[in-house]
């Protein structure tokens, strides 16, 4: 008969902390994007995105593994709420960040292969000029 130890230490396995980190990368890479598409380059907008891209990266890079879920799920309340109240400063732009920091949160899809990565990191990349596309 196996018995399971209760308290043996959690491992967060690396495509978790990947999937959590596409997150802060998207966090940068809207900022950029936003710049792009406005056709100016702010220091101020780009500095508001970098910071955010520094929050969201809080749960890849300093959560302890035995809390893992709970920052993941701490910064996808966070970027929605933020994001509704600074909605006129563009900040909802970071709503497809929350499916990175909540798909991180589950080990079994990741558990075989790297597509939910792969995936994620894709429509990441077409997220913010598709906006503008529908924008303008």
């Amino acid at each position: 008969m196996v018995v399971r130890n209760r308290n043996a230490p959690v491992v967060v396995a690396g495509p978790r902390r990947v999937m959590a980190g596409l997150a802060a990368v998207y966090g940068a890479y809207v900022g950029v994007v936003v710049c792009w598409g406005f056709h100016t380059f702010d220091p101020l907008l780009l500095s508001v995105f970098a910071v955010s891209a520094v929050i969201l990266a809080l749960p890849a890079a300093l959560a302890r593994p035995t809390r893992f879920n709970g920052a993941c799920y701490a910064m996808a309340a966070l970027v929605l709420v933020v994001g509704c109240w600074l909605a006129i400063g563009g900040l909802f732009l970071l709503y497809p960040a929350v499916l990175p920091l909540l798909l991180a949160t589950t080990t079994l899809p990741m558990a075989r292969h790297p597509w939910p990565v792969v995936i994620t990191a894709a429509l990441l990349a077409v997220a913010p000029p598709i906006f503008f596309a529908l924008v303008s």
